[in-house]
């Protein structure tokens, strides 16, 4: 195996799809904006969800953004570990953060963790895999919260037979490159509630009801989504169905390979697309470094939120994977040669630290 050989961590898959649709949309003098391919690809993503309505946003920060914001939240509890967009859309808002611990299995909150929601939690759907909702959903409504589903990385997955992204009051995704489909950038937020549909409508199109004129009913900005990005996502939505295969079976074979040197967390492949792949290990640093000298690109684990917030209080499980965890490469574009490939490396590496 050549050394000069280099294995990204994640990259998106486009195809002449995708080109022709937005090459033959340009010249036939579109204008970009959001428009009917949009309104399609909304009808297309809610089906796919079984929801009432969805909408365009302009990426999956905004989208949590304008969830927040509809909703009026005061304050908000938000997992410890999570991306920092969980944390910083709910401040965009004007809410209090206030974290707390996951459970070690799943690395989403439970109902035992949620132990000072007051206004609203934001559960985050992390790399495909659900909290405990028939727990979490009964905790959050007897304290009269709301709740706002981050599951940004989770289109394509379940709980119970359930999509992720329908079981809070609002439901937000991303399209970012490396997400199981791309729109270049782009979010959606979704809702079964019509009151909350009306009002997330008026706030990211400058607060009014109708596309046009200057009737400002409300408070908004300008979130909206573009049809160029629109042909590009009902062109990977066509490809959804082999991209979750794809996602599972390069799963599966990593954890069939390296079960004995790592530590999968507890992942059925019936209900989850896991968007990345996430192993811990103690050795993480080390192994990080090691792969990266060999052209095999990781990445580590998002930090324990709190610390960059504030620090003080501790949250032991956040901590500990934290420093543990490690993203494989994960492009849906890995054939199989190289997921053993990566597979073989990690095991040498590892080997070699033991003897």
């Amino acid at each position: 195996m050549k050394q000069s050989m280099s294995i990204p961590h994640i990259e998106p898959l486009f195809g002449k799809e995708e080109a022709e649709g937005v090459s033959e949309y340009i010249l036939s003098g579109g204008w970009l904006t959001e428009f009917k391919h949009t309104k399609e690809l909304e009808r297309q993503i809610a089906e796919f969800l079984g929801v009432q309505h969805c909408f365009m946003v302009c990426n999956g920060t905004m989208a949590l953004y304008v969830a927040c914001a509809v909703l009026n939240v005061k304050s908000i509890t938000v997992p410890d570990f999570t991306m920092i967009a969980s944390p910083n859309a709910a401040k965009m808002a004007g809410a209090e953060v206030r974290f707390c611990d996951v459970d070690r299995q799943s690395l989403c909150v439970t109902a035992d963790t949620l132990w000072h929601c007051e206004n609203a939690i934001m559960p985050v759907d992390i790399n495909g895999r659900a909290p405990d909702y028939d727990n979490v959903i009964p905790a959050v409504r007897q304290a009269g919260g709301y709740i706002i589903e981050d599951a940004a990385q989770a289109f394509g997955s379940f709980y119970r037979g359930k999509p992720l992204g329908t079981f809070g009051d609002i439901g937000c995704f991303s399209f970012s490159p490396h997400k199981i489909i791309s729109t270049g950038q782009g979010g959606c937020v979704v809702t079964n509630d019509d009151k909350i549909a009306t009002e997330i409508k008026r706030f990211k199109n400058f607060g009014r009801a109708s596309s046009g004129g200057y009737d400002h009913d409300v408070f908004g900005v300008n979130l909206k989504f573009t049809d160029l990005q629109a042909l590009v996502g009902l062109e990977q939505m066509k490809k959804l169905p082999a991209r979750i295969e794809k996602k599972k079976t390069i799963f599966d074979r990593y954890r069939a390979n390296l079960r004995y040197h790592v530590e999968f967390l507890p992942t059925d492949l019936e209900q989850t697309t896991p968007w990345y792949i996430d192993i811990l290990t103690p050795h993480r640093d080390h192994l990080e470094t090691a792969l990266r000298a060999e052209g095999v690109n990781t990445q580590r684990f998002y930090p324990a939120l709190h610390n960059t917030f504030w620090g003080g209080t501790r949250f032991p499980v956040s901590e500990e994977v934290s420093k543990m965890g490690l993203w494989l490469p994960s492009s849906p574009t890995l054939e199989r040669w190289q997921v053993d490939y990566v597979s073989e490396r990690i095991m040498s590496i590892l080997e070699r630290m033991i003897i």
